[in-house]
């Protein structure tokens, strides 16, 4: 068109979706023109249309509802009927309304003010695009300009086929050209107005359910009855061989189903005898792969149609108007010539696709679901609409026709009436509702991960043999459980003699269990009130008896996490979070807080009577065994004598629901509170006390040392798992559009109130044996958070930058119109090979240029470890802080455990940099960058924390060794600190290095070989970012959040089962056989490895991202190998005794570690480059060739297992 005339929109068809579409664009003083095929604007064709509140929420703001209740009443009565009329279940008050086809377009038709750009007699017959707009040729010759044509002409659309035309010349693989045959038909449906029939008031509608067939009836405005007869065919058609009916079919039809009941007392042929119009037509169900080509798009039923049982058709035009509205608005106002470019009217179809798409799946969905369910078209269907559908709530029924509305589009120019709505829209919430996706299963798989490994502990472990106590006594971590050996002891010790019994019973409680008295409490009410929600009944969380059962067999620590994943499981979709499904019944929310408090009462006083009173009964023993379940049955019984008293009106009971559970929350929470300071502050006040009284309960009942592995790992995975459930409930509340805040400062919040129980956890488990040595591993741990975590923090953010440039020279090169602007560019857009191989070009000539800096700095530089990696900082920063770790202890198991936490940590940083750095690269790409600066500054005084040779103590009897090797030693740092020359210094260590690799030079050069091999092959992992997000389509920020699953698995292996392995292993080896140690550490380090091969072969052949996720947890599991490996660095096989005449050179171990990251360091300069290079190789090849690099460190790996084969430690 030309530009000198306004923007103008060609509308071709006066239908719903045409006349809803005009009325916006009038509205917004867009111009536009609609061309109506038929002589009449609304002719009388039989047809009536449901209209939904997401349809009339839109009607509204046009100003035109009203005219609609006007003439069309709501639906009072919703009544399911059997074959023979009976009603199955009945429902009041749904917000549905039914109205002629006619008069809704009527009513949209008279809105209009300039009548003259409604054309009649103008059916569309060709379309020609031109320079800068399009050109509409009509049957009588009339050619009709425009900027945009909306092709609105219903099912069998001539819009759609000149559009399909256009495509074939112009650009043929647009469009699939399957889809001309595609669309398919199951059934054949009769529609119908009748005058007024007996039983059939004005809002009554019936679904009659039969076999293969089924009604739908109901009272409109004026008495009249709109009627739909389906019948299902006897196989499904397609394309041209669906079938057309004739007056001769439709009078057969309605023949044949004269005697079928409507009501008890209504035949269907009542209807027909009072029919005003009756039409026959076959329904299809189709939603086309494109809606758009060019400047034309298509809506309604052009580009899909539903069964109309659902009432979704023509709502869904009505949404699709309205977003197609939005766009062009929001388009034009940025406009300065008042037109908009090819590019930008293509991008404005494209949103208004991809946005409606999802949505009218989901319409289809449910009309054809529900046409299915009515016709009773299979067994379970039949079982759920004739047995099931009597017995379900009525929240069930009005959730799922209330399930369509919240995701309905409105006009985003006009204001929405305000309402007070239990269903939600998604423009009423703070952000549009999104699914978990992947994470849903990531979460799960964690929370089974964590119950699998305490059950998995608790299995082993040895109960005390003293049959007096065994009966009541759990070797797992139950809260508020009796430990009756504690007891017992306690009331023979001299230390408590002068206190009462109530003093001495809490005194002699262990801080786990003083934490439970006030924490037992808050799960139960937990799983109380959820098993009271209506989003719950027909779930296993409704049944919160069966959970605290599970509690008291399992132990919360097995309990919880599995409750965890089963409400991770039913809780992704957007309908579980409406205030409808929310509801607890009033006389249950009132019962809660009572039920808790009492019930929690006569539990503690059992728990008291039950430990000391010496003979207690059998009733009170049962009694005690029982008492966990008080608050749910408490609950119960409140609610029912609550419940005889008046209900207050349901829209009245919200407010006074949430007020108490809030109340109920805020108890509990505060008891749980209460108890948690109490614990600590009376750690903290007389530490000894508690190290004491746990010394001498292991000593004089040795036989439960057995217990204490699986008490703490108990407690560390219900610590963890209820850590990640918190911080999952707050990331759920934002996802579904309920909470603003960030999540990451609630995550911190919650981590804050989380460390004091990890300090007393510390304090307990460590006090007993080794209380002194705790504080040393501490900050070598924090400062390795401090600085891997900064490192991590960099990876995405500058990968995705310097994709996004690559990304934005490739579309200036190819395709301007991609790029926005304000200069942004979809990150989708730059998922193409082009683009993926130059970016893996790049990393790899950026490993070949980090490969030349491999020189060693000073200790002072171990802060600027991160931004010296490329430099070779990494070695030096691991060297410096393993061999911190390797000093700080003797016994090579707690050396191992001292390894593995180092190693967690490293995985700790690979759970929080990814989720991290997703989390703030959606804010802005610069924030990673200065929080990990921050975190630099945040090391720098950790660093004063570290360890002095004063401080360790390695004699047992506490006293400190006149000579102490420097901890925080290096060459070069030696180099400084010794007072001979340099040269002096130099040759010095040179002769410690010889000394080393002549003591045992086979194992010694194996050893550092495979330690070379698997960093060579590890540099495989560096590329899964780029790997998920080629292979797989995911963004950056998607991939690390995924990344982070990974890393559960890491941490969990090296902070709770490696140490339990560990420590069961010792029990079994012979003190002092160092063999024993070594062919162990080299049996798991082979098994980690085997576990690697796997792995890495299971990321190369996963096709599909749910092949991919297991085969990364399984390639996790080889993580523990450094803790084993780095583990025969003290073995006398490859490092030299102490007691050597080293001719005055210095301890061998420092250089050892030196040596070994040096060797790990080229392994990794060699790997990176390397993978690169075949990262690019199998981006061009494509397919299965994508996951080269883990192709080829599964023969690195494998290969790493004969070189520890060849190791002699005999």
């Amino acid at each position: 068109m030309s530009r000198e005339s306004p923007f103008k929109v060609v509308i071709a068809g006066a239908s719903v979706a045409g006349l809803s579409l005009a009325n916006m664009l009038q509205a917004n003083g867009i111009d536009y023109v609609v061309l109506e095929a038929h002589q009449t604007i609304a002719p009388q064709v039989g047809a009536s249309i449901g209209l939904v509140p997401h349809g009339c929420r839109i009607l509204d703001q046009l100003g035109l509802y009203e005219k609609v209740m006007e003439i069309a009443p709501p639906i009072q009565t919703f009544n399911f009927r059997d074959a023979t009329g009976s009603v199955l279940a009945q429902h009041q008050d749904m917000d549905h309304r039914l109205i002629d086809r006619q008069m809704l377009l009527q009513i949209l038709y008279d809105n209009i003010k300039d009548k003259s750009k409604i054309l009649t007699n103008k059916r569309a017959v060709k379309v020609k695009l031109t320079h800068g707009g399009i050109q509409v040729t009509t049957a009588d010759g009339t050619i009709v300009p425009g900027d945009m044509l909306v092709g609105a002409d219903g099912v069998h659309s001539t819009i759609r086929q000149e559009m399909w035309k256009l495509a074939a010349d112009l650009s043929p693989k647009h469009f699939d050209p399957s889809e001309h045959e595609a669309p398919p038909c199951d059934n054949s449906c009769i529609f119908g107005i009748s005058n007024p029939c007996p039983g059939i008031g004005p809002g009554d509608l019936h679904c009659v359910f039969r076999n293969s067939s089924s009604y739908l009836v109901t009272g409109g405005p004026e008495g009249r009855v709109y009627w739909f007869r389906f019948q299902r065919l006897p196989k499904t058609f397609q394309g041209s061989d669906i079938p057309r009916y004739t007056d001769a079919d439709l009078e057969k039809a309605l023949a044949e189903s004269a005697d079928d009941n409507i009501l008890p007392d209504l035949k269907f042929s009542t209807l027909v005898e009072n029919k005003v119009s009756a039409v026959m037509t076959p329904l299809v169900e189709y939603i086309y792969k494109q809606w758009h080509f060019g400047r034309i798009i298509t809506l309604g039923d052009s580009a899909h149609k539903f069964h109309p049982v659902g009432g979704q058709g023509g709502n869904a035009a009505i949404e699709s108007a309205a977003l197609l509205t939005n766009n062009l608005v929001k388009s034009l106002s940025q406009s300065t010539s008042g037109h908009l470019s090819f590019a930008e009217v293509v991008s404005i179809f494209e949103d208004v696709q991809s946005r409606r798409k999802p949505r009218v799946a989901l319409n289809h969905r449910y009309s054809h679901g529900r046409a299915r369910t009515e016709a009773l078209d299979t067994p379970s269907k039949k079982l759920m609409a004739l047995h099931l559908l009597p017995l379900v709530d009525e929240q069930v029924v009005t959730l799922s026709y209330c399930a369509q509305s919240p995701g309905g589009e409105c006009l985003d120019m006009l204001p929405v009436r305000p309402h007070r709505n239990l269903v939600p829209y998604k423009q009423e919430l703070l952000a549009e509702p999104k699914s978990r996706d992947y994470l849903q299963w990531v979460f799960i798989g964690a929370y089974l991960f964590m119950a699998a490994v305490v059950f998995c502990a608790n299995r082993h472990v040895e109960l005390p043999l003293d049959t007096s106590h065994t009966q009541n006594t759990s070797p797992t971590f139950h809260l508020g459980q009796p430990n009756e050996f504690r007891a017992k002891n306690l009331s023979t010790s001299h230390d408590f003699t002068a206190m009462s019994g109530v003093e001495a019973w809490a005194s002699g409680l262990t801080p786990s269990e003083i934490y439970s008295l006030g924490h037992f409490i808050q799960p139960a009410a937990i799983m109380v009130i959820e098993g009271y929600r209506g989003r719950n009944k027909l779930t296993p969380l409704g049944l919160p008896i069966l959970w605290l059962m599970l509690v008291h067999l399992v132990g919360l620590e097995v309990a919880m996490p599995l409750y965890f994943a089963l409400y991770t499981m039913v809780s992704d979709s957007e309908t579980y979070w409406w205030p409808l499904r929310r509801f607890v019944p009033l006389r249950y929310a009132r019962s809660v807080l009572i039920a808790c408090v009492v019930g929690e009462a006569v539990r503690i006083g059992l728990l008291y009577n039950h430990s000391t009173i010496s003979n207690s009964t059998r009733s009170l023993d049962v009694m005690q065994q029982f008492s966990f379940l008080l608050i749910p049955l408490l609950v119960q019984a409140f609610g029912v004598f609550c419940g005889r008293r008046q209900e207050l009106n349901p829209s009245k009971t919200l407010d006074l629901e949430i007020l108490s559970l809030r109340n109920t929350y805020l108890v509990v929470g505060i008891a749980g509170a209460l108890c948690y300071w109490y614990t600590l502050m009376y750690i903290f006040r007389d530490p000894a006390v508690f190290s004491m009284l746990n010394n001498r309960i292991l000593l004089s009942l040795s036989s439960i040392q057995s217990v204490q592995l699986p008490l703490e790992t108990g407690f560390w995975i219900y610590l963890l798992a209820s850590y990640l459930w918190s911080v999952q409930a707050i990331w759920d509340l934002r996802r579904v559009g309920r909470f603003s805040s960030s999540v990451l400062k609630s995550a911190f919040g919650i981590l804050i109130g989380n460390i004091g129980a990890t300090n007393r956890s510390l304090l307990r488990t460590q006090g007993r044996a080794s209380r002194k040595r705790v504080a040393p591993i501490v900050p070598v741990l924090a400062l390795c958070l401090c600085v891997n975590l900064a490192m991590s923090l960099y990876q995405l953010p500058s990968n995705r930058l310097i994709e996004r440039r690559l990304c934005i020279d490739y579309y200036r090169r190819t395709d301007p119109s991609q790029i926005n602007p304000d200069g942004r560019l979809d990150e989708k857009l730059c998922k193409i090979r082009e683009i993926e191989k130059d970016l893996g070009r790049f990393m790899l000539l950026w490993a070949i240029v980090v490969g030349r800096f491999d020189a060693l700095l000073p200790t002072k530089a171990i802060i600027a470890g991160p931004v010296l990696s490329i430099l070779g900082g990494d070695c030096v920063f691991n060297s410096l802080t393993y061999n911190l770790a390797s000093n700080l202890t003797d016994d090579h198991v707690q050396r191992a455990i001292y390894f593995g936490y180092m190693s967690s940590v490293s995985y700790v940083v690979a759970l929080l940099g990814p989720a991290l750095a997703s989390s703030t690269m959606t804010l802005s790409l610069w924030l990673p960058f200065w929080l990990g600066l921050i975190l630099l500054l945040l090391a720098i005084p950790i660093i004063q924390l570290l360890p002095s040779p004063q401080e360790l103590d390695r004699d047992e009897d506490g006293l400190a060794e006149e000579q102490h090797e420097p901890l925080l030693s290096s060459p070069l740092l030696k180099a400084q600190d010794d007072q001979n020359s340099l040269l002096h210094s130099t040759a010095e260590r040179l002769q410690t290095i010889k000394t080393i690799i002549s003591s045992h030079p086979r194992n010694f050069t194996l050893l550092l070989f495979s330690f070379w091999l698997t960093s060579l092959a590890s540099s495989d992992t560096k590329l899964l970012v780029q790997y998920i997000s080629a292979r797989y389509g995911w963004t950056f920020a998607s991939a690390g959040y995924l990344l982070s699953g990974k890393a559960v698995v890491n941490f969990t292996l090296l902070t709770v089962i490696i140490p339990k392995l560990l420590r069961s292993a010792r029990e079994v080896q012979q003190a002092g056989s160092t063999e024993a140690v070594d062919k162990s550490n080299i049996r798991n380090a082979m098994y980690c490895l085997l576990v690697s091969v796997f792995g890495a072969l299971g990321i190369a052949i996963a096709s599909r991202i749910w092949m991919l996720i297991p085969s990364m947890f399984v390639y996790a599991l080889g993580s523990a190998l450094p803790i084993f490996t780095l583990s025969l660095l003290k073995s006398p096989a490859i490092s030299p005794p102490h007691t050597e005449n080293l001719e005055g050179s210095s301890d061998p171990e420092p250089h050892i570690f030196s040596i070994v990251m040096l060797v790990k360091t080229a392994g990794s300069l060699v790997g990176a480059p390397l993978m690169a290079a075949l990262w690019v190789h199998g981006l061009d090849i494509g397919g299965a060739a994508l996951g080269m690099p883990f192709f080829f460190s599964a023969p690195c790996y494998t290969v790493a297992i004969w070189v520890l084969t060849e190791m002699k430690v005999d």
